[in-house]
Formats: structure tokens, C-alpha cells, sequence
């Protein structure tokens, strides 16, 4: 009677483990589905939560994305990708957001695209424009900073020699 008794728990958990592999067990479409990649943002909403994501990335493995988007990345999902990757860090490669800004010769398909595009060309812009201004002030300090130089030589030049006693 042990001996039926252990062989029905036996049975029955070989088939409840059959019957869950089973249930587990990818059908066409699910094989399919597993080789798709996983669907694109296609709207604001989803764009900035993939830039989000990106820039949550370590700075090694969004170097090496944007290595593979550079160098592969045509399709306009690949560029949308691109483009928000160098947003991540504008101030420290401002020259990737400008190269992924530029790959938008032709406009985005959407609406939302366009907007999200124009948003980030203004922010690149002015970016830009502060990066001007910024090296116009570095002239003009260097400049007085020669001048006050040139002062002080003259006025060095005018005082008489002491000589102490």
C-alpha cells in the first residue's frame, strides 16, 4: 500500500511537471515573438522614457552602443536611438549631438517626431551659442589679462632703480 501510495504522488507530479512544461512551451508565435526585437517607441511618451533608460546607462555601455548606431544605425528607428543617446550628455559631447541631429536631413515621419527633433536642434543650438559666447569671454579676458601685463611692465619700467646702501 506504500508502495501504491508513493507511486500515485510520483505520477502525479510527473504529470503536473509534463503538463506545466507544456503550458510553457512556445507556440509559433511565441517562437516569433521571441525573435523580434522589442517594439520601438512611437510616441513622446515613450521616447523620453528610452532616453531615460539609455542615460541610466553606464557611460562604457553607451559609448559602445553609439559605436554600433554609428557605425550600423541607418534605419529611423536606429537614428531616433542615436539621437537620444547623445542627448544624454550634451555638455560633454556636444559633437555627437550635433553628427545625430545632422542624420535627420530629411524630416521624421511623425509629427511628435518632428517636435521632439526641433526641441532637441533648439537645445543643441543654444548649446552652441553659449559655447561661442563662452570662448568670445575667454578672448577677452586673455586680452585684459595681457593688458593689466603690459601696465604693470610699463610702470616697473618708470620706477627708478634703488640701490640700497
Amino acid at each position: 500500500m506504500k508502495v501504491s501510495a508513493i507511486s500515485l504522488v510520483w505520477l502525479s507530479l510527473a504529470t503536473l511537471g509534463l503538463a506545466a512544461c507544456h503550458s510553457l512551451a512556445p507556440t509559433d508565435s511565441g517562437v516569433q515573438d521571441a525573435l523580434l526585437p522589442p517594439p520601438r517607441a512611437t510616441s513622446p511618451r515613450d521616447w523620453l522614457v528610452e532616453r531615460t533608460e539609455l542615460c541610466q546607462q553606464s557611460v562604457p555601455e553607451q559609448r559602445a552602443r553609439m559605436m554600433e548606431l554609428t557605425v550600423g544605425g541607418k534605419t529611423p528607428e536606429d537614428r531616433m536611438e542615436r539621437l537620444l543617446l547623445a542627448s544624454c550628455q550634451p555638455e560633454r559631447t556636444p559633437g555627437l549631438l550635433r553628427e545625430a541631429l545632422a542624420q535627420f536631413d530629411e524630416p521624421p515621419a511623425t509629427e511628435s517626431e518632428r517636435a521632439l527633433v526641433s526641441l532637441l536642434r533648439d537645445h543643441a543650438r543654444t548649446y552652441r551659442l553659449l559655447e561661442e559666447r563662452n570662448t568670445q569671454l575667454a578672448e577677452q579676458l586673455e586680452t585684459t589679462i595681457n593688458g593689466i601685463r603690459d601696465i604693470e611692465n610699463e610702470v616697473d619700467a618708470l620706477r627708478p632703480i634703488r640701490v640700497i646702501p
